[in-house]
């Protein structure tokens, strides 16, 4: 059991840690993509998987941009309507595929009770059609920050300091949570949080380097929970 008094709050990471993005939906959206391209899903992925960070960042703000440039990647042209009907093939495959781990909502309830919650994440603007879903979660947090909004991603130190500082957090009262996708705990271990991975069932497809450093490996969020 994590000992979790004397502890001020939680910072948490939300995709693979509060919310679970199903692959076989999430991929259908990019199967159908490729089938309106006339191309293989596996050409079709690469690129659009290569311009993750710009999308995060809010380079390509939209998914429509994203699209843009994935047919530019493919030295392939195509008329509005197309890319009109991919870009929203895409974010509506991420909505379906797109739910809260179980329990999620009741935790972070409980948390909030005694402890200042925030959410500091990579995410594109396509998050936002994913938000209605998150509505009874999100409420219970301070502050959320998702990467396009600010032109940071993890893991630049520079994402995880504008929140410290915008939330005058002091990161040794802190506990970071995350799936650990990306290096993200070993770059919260060094800011002075105290560092939780939640290692659970998460979309294979989206992963980067992983943390190799972190204080505490559990297997549900609930072990969060006092007893």
């Amino acid at each position: 059991m994590i000992d979790i008094e004397g502890y001020r709050g939680f910072v948490f990471d939300f995709y693979d840690t509060l919310c679970y993005v199903k692959e076989d939906i999430f991929l259908e959206g990019k199967k159908r993509s490729a089938e309106l391209l006339g191309v293989t899903f596996e050409d079709f992925f690469a690129i659009w998987k290569k311009l993750g960070k710009k999308n995060i960042t809010g380079e390509l703000y939209y998914t429509k941009d994203r699209v843009k440039e994935t047919i530019s990647g493919l030295n392939l042209e195509a008329d509005e309507e197309i890319i009109e009907k991919i870009s929203r093939l895409n974010d509506d495959y991420l909505v379906k595929a797109a739910i809260p781990y179980k329990g999620v909502e009741k935790i972070v309830e409980k948390l909030s009770e005694k402890y200042d919650l925030y959410i500091l994440s990579n995410a594109s603007s396509s998050v936002e059609e994913v938000i209605e879903r998150f509505n009874d979660i999100f409420k219970h947090f301070k502050k959320i920050y998702f990467s396009y909004e600010h032109g940071l991603a993890k893991p630049d130190p520079n994402f995880y300091k504008l929140l410290i500082e915008n939330e005058s957090i002091d990161p040794n009262k802190y506990f970071y949570v995350g799936d650990g996708n990306d290096q993200e705990l070993d770059i919260a271990k060094t800011f002075g949080f105290t560092t939780i991975k939640v290692s659970h069932e998460v979309m294979a497809s989206y992963r980067f380097r992983e943390s190799e450093h972190f204080d505490h490996d559990i297997k549900d969020l609930k072990e969060l929970l006092p007893k």
